[in-house]
């Protein structure tokens, strides 16, 4: 559940103490029986243990404060939250943040290799590195159909390609990457080419992204003397005259494919690792030795960095952080009036460092918000679960009221310098 309440509407003072701890007991058993049943729901136990830091921190916060009553709110749904200003919460990580979403056409950033939105005549490269792009047969522009921006690339299945000029940026090595772009298929036949690396009987793998008569896809890897081969084998399979998402993506070693932003439990047709040296000499877009596509394509990207690491996600959704942001949760009735509060919070650094009080402040309220008092202070944080950090707030004097809130405000934030998460917060009351 989003928000777990220990207050008077639920149980008597003198019981607060107890069901403190038959909170975190739960959770903690929670925990305990997923990891004996060995399910390892990643999110559920994030949240688990994130729930199970911020109870700890209001038991502690009830006792130095002598605060009776509190909530927690893991951000597991958006029930506990009343106001969103220039701030989402995100369904996947549990957070809320200052980023914003749409659905539309990529923008390059730092880690895009090559971005071709094929909405120019020349098909050109809208990445940072600029790279030529050389049109070979007849493959074009054409409105006929697109996916975003009222064109894409046609191919008629006759040797068309798009080329950018070879360049090391190709050679993956045994490193992150993502390749991912829409595609429409007029006819299927096999080997029909999406991406090839162009490397073929080197001594290190080539790589190829191609579809098959049957409307099965595959990611393939060739060094010369060995076949690798990765294939979505779900159901159903590609069909003729309907755009589709595919992603290839490897981390770590690990390799995985998408469709539609939906990570495939792929089929390992022959020996596959994932930690293959990958070479170029000049990709190809859209065709390889044998064939090329006959269809159109869209929006392709390729990135020097696994973009999406197992989780689902929704294609082409961009995101951009607001410098500024602000949430507020739903109001807890106390009983009596109230006219101090504390709590705990937990945040992480995706990017650069937030400094609490500047970056990310936290605010208090007993009469809903007709009065905002900032936290008296930040401690020290505790790191865990990798980056996020617990930071207790000190105890504030507050306005006197009976509807408690909590209130965060972000500034600075800014892309892939600073960007702040909120996973979860608490107020004793």
């Amino acid at each position: 559940m989003a928000i777990n309440k220990i207050n008077s509407n639920m149980i008597g003072a003198g019981d607060v103490s107890n069901a403190e701890h038959a909170y975190l007991n739960s959770v903690t058993s929670n925990i305990q029986t997923q990891i004996s049943n060995a399910t390892y729901d990643d999110t559920v136990i994030r949240a688990d243990i994130l729930n199970l830091a911020l109870g700890q921190a209001v038991s502690d916060n009830r006792i130095a404060f002598n605060l009776e009553n509190a909530f927690v709110d893991g951000f597991e749904d958006d029930s506990g939250i009343t106001t969103e200003t220039n701030v989402d919460r995100d369904a996947t990580g549990e957070f809320v943040y200052t980023g914003t979403t749409a659905i539309g056409a990529f923008s390059s950033d730092a880690n895009t290799l090559l971005l071709l939105h094929m909405d120019d005549t020349g098909l050109t490269d809208s990445s940072s590195h600029g790279h030529t792009m050389h049109l070979n047969a007849d493959v074009a522009r054409s409105s006929t159909q697109s996916k975003y921006g009222g064109y894409s690339a046609v191919y008629d299945g006759q040797s068309d390609q798009i080329r950018p000029a070879d360049d090391s940026m190709w050679d993956f090595g045994t490193g992150d990457y993502t390749i991912e772009t829409w595609i429409w298929i007029n006819s299927l036949v096999n080997n029909g080419a999406i991406y090839d690396t162009g490397a073929w009987g080197s001594n290190n793998f080539d790589l190829v992204i191609r579809y098959n008569a049957n409307g099965t896809w595959e990611l393939g890897l060739y060094n010369g003397s060995s076949d690798r081969y990765l294939r979505d084998a779900t159901s159903p399979s590609l069909a003729i005259n309907t755009w589709y998402h595919l992603c290839v993506e490897r981390e770590s070693g690990t390799t995985r494919l998408y469709r539609g932003g939906n990570l495939i439990s792929a089929t390992v047709v022959s020996g596959f690792v994932g930690n293959e040296n990958i070479t170029s000499s000049q990709p190809r877009i859209g065709a390889n030795t044998w064939t090329s596509h006959n269809g159109y394509l869209d929006e392709m990207r390729i990135s020097n960095i696994a973009r999406y690491k197992g989780n689902n996600f929704t294609p082409n959704e961009v995101i951009s952080l607001n410098a500024t942001g602000t949430l507020i949760s739903d109001p807890q009735t106390a009983s009596s009036s109230r006219t101090s509060c504390s709590g705990a919070i937990v945040y992480e650094d995706a990017s650069g460092t937030a400094t609490l009080g500047t970056d990310l402040k936290i605010y208090f309220t007993a009469n809903n918000g007709s009065n905002w008092t900032e936290a008296a202070s930040y401690a020290t944080a505790t790191t865990y679960a990798g980056s996020k950090k617990l930071v207790k707030l000190g105890a504030t004097t507050v306005t006197g009221g009976t509807q408690i809130a909590l209130k965060a405000v972000w500034a600075n934030q800014s892309n892939g310098s600073k960007e702040t998460r909120l996973h979860g917060w608490a107020v004793n009351y």
